[in-house]
């Protein structure tokens, strides 16, 4: 695997996790402007690292959902 195989696998778990978030606050599985379980729980239940997990939020705080 190369480097930019590495990264691309990256950013689809970073998107693909971001999704997830996305369609669980809009489904009510945590309403907006709930407070999300901890990043640990959370990363461990996506099967995820914290940094990854970490992208993902921050890209859901900047979509103000």
């Amino acid at each position: 695997m190369t480097m930019s195989d590495t990264s691309v696998n990256k950013k689809l778990k970073h998107v693909r996790v971001y999704d997830q978030l996305y369609e669980q606050i809009l489904n009510g599985t945590y309403p907006a402007g709930s407070q999300l379980p901890s990043e640990t729980l959370l990363s461990e239940h996506m099967g995820v690292s914290r940094m990854t997990l970490r992208k993902s939020l921050a890209q859901i705080g900047r979509a103000h959902v």
